[in-house]
């Protein structure tokens, strides 16, 4: 299941009990990447649901009374070294002289992100502090 989450099951029900577990697996994983960028469970749902072959409805119905707690987060200023996996973008980063667009608003960081933005900086130059949402620990 966990290695078949990512392949695109489509828009009818699986029969293979594996394949079930995998687009399980598969929207909650979507659902928590639009929930972490600040959407409300609700919006995130609806986006899922009309994504053209996307997951199977009856998947996502099963999902319309469920009510997760949202993460906090806290906003900090912080220079290109200090950028870590899972925070995310407040403001788009843009090089120095603003010709171009590196990652936009609400991107949630990850290794290649941030070695990208350190590129960059590096190359191009890039305007600090960045400022970005951080989830805090244990609060959600």
């Amino acid at each position: 299941m966990i290695g078949r989450q990512q392949t695109a099951i489509g828009d009818s029900l699986p029969a293979d009990v594996a394949d079930l577990g995998a687009c399980v697996l598969g929207s909650a994983v979507e659902l928590d990447r639009w929930m972490f960028r600040g959407v409300s469970f609700e919006a995130a749902l609806e986006r899922l649901k009309s994504t053209p072959h996307g997951f199977p409805r009856e998947v996502l119905d099963a999902l319309k009374d469920y009510s997760p707690s949202l993460p906090e987060f806290g906003i900090k200023r912080l220079p290109v070294s200090n950028l870590r996996v899972s925070m995310i973008t407040d403001d788009d980063i843009v090089t120095s002289d603003g010709n171009f667009m590196i990652l936009r608003k609400g991107s949630v960081l990850n290794a290649t992100a941030i070695e990208r933005i350190r590129n960059f900086d590096r190359t191009r130059g890039i305007p600090q502090p960045i400022q970005v949402r951080v989830p805090q620990a244990g609060r959600t």
